[in-house]
Formats: structure tokens, sequence, C-alpha cells
């Protein structure tokens, strides 16, 4: 359904009035009171209308996020058991999959979404970032706080399972995964905290899983306000489903296994500070050099080994005829040293292994007796 101009400016006057009317409701206080009966059906019923209005699209962009803006102002006022209404079942006909989860269709949901992405785009850095984000934010939250469908699949749009984005500092980027990091180090506490407290709560409140998607160093000041720098643990654990989606761990697997085989040198690790892959590729500095050149790099660090030796900067010692250390004079008496040292060493294992033949001769003629 497409509204005029007038249809939005009257729709807008009765939102901000049902907003005055709601703000007092109990869920405020995070209890969520049970309302009477015939109260929360009438509550359900307005979240359903919401949930239609935020489908309809207006005369242009402008006005339709306008109309969002207020939709969503009043739906943070809603008791958490009407956000159900905010799903409807999916329609088989429908080909758009993108928006369909466990049977539901979640078309209003990915319209809350997008609305957080556009809003981050259009304020990000500006001076009314606070209030243009926070009433969204504060939405989601509890939204998925309260309904595991929903957590579910803004999981999904938020922080898909990690892949070549590992290899990037996870502020870097314009997924609304980074738009939000960017946003815990936000000036502003109260924003930082509700971005901090959204991708805490996408992450069903895991200590480990926050910390792999936005790194230890933007989480810190989140994990601080929570006491959960001490021993890691999930406060509300019983709160989320048991069943978990692909772990991390396993992505961070899968990046190894792309980028290990590659080269024998590459040294790969994940900086859990920085919340990105550190691939460093040590290479052979004399890769490519032809058999001269080699020689030419050898002769001059054996004439500055010399140098060295005559200056008295190092010393390196080598054994006199009686087995004493004694400085070495030059590089050539170090090499010859070091000849004579291999030398005896090759007597010795001949030595040895002739004994053993000959004790092994000896026994064999004692049997043969």
């Amino acid at each position: 359904i497409t509204l005029s101009n007038d249809d939005i400016d009257n729709l807008i006057e009765i939102l901000k009035t049902l907003y005055n009317l709601t703000v007092d409701l109990p869920n405020l206080t995070h209890s969520y009171a049970i309302q009477e009966e015939e109260e929360e059906a009438h509550l359900m019923r307005l979240v359903s209308i919401l949930r239609e209005l935020l489908l309809c699209f207006g005369p242009n962009d402008d006005k339709q996020m306008e109309l969002r803006n207020h939709i969503i102002n009043l739906l943070t006022n809603m008791p958490k058991t009407c956000f159900e209404e905010l799903l409807s079942p999916a329609v088989l006909e429908d080909d758009n999959g993108s928006e369909e989860h466990n049977g539901k269709n979640m078309e209003a949901i990915n319209i809350i979404l997008r609305f957080l992405d556009h809003r981050i785009t259009k304020t990000e850095g500006s001076k009314n970032t606070k209030e243009a984000l926070l009433p969204v934010l504060q939405l989601l939250i509890l939204m998925c706080q309260a309904n595991r469908t929903i957590r579910k699949f803004c999981r999904q749009f938020i922080l898909p399972p990690l892949g070549d984005e590992v290899l990037n500092l996870p502020t870097e980027g314009q997924k609304l995964r980074n738009k939000l990091t960017r946003m815990m180090t936000n000036p502003n506490s109260e924003l930082k905290t509700l971005s901090a407290k959204l991708l805490f709560v996408l992450c069903k409140e895991s200590v480990d899983r926050l910390i792999k998607y936005t790194g230890y160093g933007n989480a810190a000041g989140l994990l601080y306000d929570f006491g959960l720098l001490g021993p890691q643990h999930n406060t509300n654990k019983e709160q989320y489903s048991s069943d978990s989606d692909e772990s991390d761990t396993e992505a961070y697997k899968r990046i190894r296994e792309q980028y290990g085989p590659l080269y024998e040198d590459l040294c790969f690790s994940i900086d859990s500070v920085t919340g990105r892959a550190n691939v460093i590729r040590h290479e052979d500095p004399m890769q490519g050099w032809s058999v001269e050149r080699k020689m030419v790099e050898v002769d001059k660090l054996v004439n500055s080994l010399d140098q060295a030796i005559n200056h008295g900067i190092i010393k390196p010692m080598v054994m006199d005829s009686s087995g004493n250390p004694v400085p070495a004079e030059s590089v050539l008496q170090l090499r010859e040293a070091n000849l004579k040292n291999i030398h005896h060493q090759d007597d010795l294992r001949a030595s040895e292994s002739s004994d053993d033949e000959g004790d092994g001769g000896q026994i064999m003629a004692n049997k043969s007796k």
C-alpha cells in the first residue's frame, strides 16, 4: 500500500498520541508485568497494525522513513509478549526467501534492521546520532531478548558466520556489524552501551563469542560495565536456547585451511584484542638470487666477520692443542678449527662403529665354540 503525504501526517499524529498513552506501561521498568487479558489483546492488535504500517510505502523515502521512525518509537513501549505479532506465517508462493525464517515471514523485522542500517549510515559522526539511533537499538534489544526467532534472524543479518572478514578489523567495512562495532567506541555513553548490548544479546551473552566478532579492545568497555572482565560466565544462559549455529572457531579453521597450505612460511593467528587475523608471510630474502650474487654476499659477510674479530668486537673461541679455549685471531683460523672438529667427530663415529663390529664378531665366535 502506498500512502499519501496527508495519510502519513495523520498517522504520525496518531502514533505520537499512542506513544504518550503507552509510555507509562509497566514494561518501562523492564518487569513486563502481564496486563489484563483485554488490555493485552488490545496491545497485540496494535502491534499487528503497526506491522502492516511498516510494510506500507510513502510518496518518497524521507516521508517513509519518518513514518517508520514513529512506528519504532511506539513499539519500544510494547510488552515483550506482543512482539510475536510482528511475525506472520510464511507464504509458500512467496519468492523472497531471504525474509523467511523458521516458517515465519520476517519482512517487518527486516525493515527495522534496514532502518537501523540506513540511520547509522546517514547520521554516523553527526550531532544527532543519539536521537536517531537510540529508539531502534532499544527496540532490537528488547525483541531479541524476548523472541528466539527474531534473535536468530537478526543474528544472521548482523553477525553472519565470519569468512574473509576476519582478515580485516571489525571496525573496517560498511556491513552492519562493522558499523555497530564502531558505535561501541562512540563518545556518547548511551549509544555506546546500547550498540554493544545489542551485539552481546545476539551472541547469547557469550563473552568469548562477542570478543571473536568485535575484538577485546572494542568490547572492553561493555565487559567492564557488566562486570565480565573476570571469570567468564553467562548470567542469563537459561534465557537462550541451547542449540547453536556453526561456531566461529570453525570459521577461523576454514580461514587457516584456506591460507595456510598456500605458503609453507605463512604465519596465521587470530589477535583477540583487535579481532583480526594476522597473516604474516615470511619470504626468503635470497629468493631469485643467482649463485654469483650469493657468493659475493658470502665474501662480504666473511670480510665483515674478519674485521669484527680484528677490532675485538667479537671474540670467537677455538681449542688449542691442549684442549683449552683461546680467542681466534682470524676467520681463517676459526674455519680451520671447525673443520678439525668435524673431522674429529667423523673419526669418533668410525671408531665406535668398528668397535661395535669387533664386539659382535667376538660374540659370534664365542657362540660358534
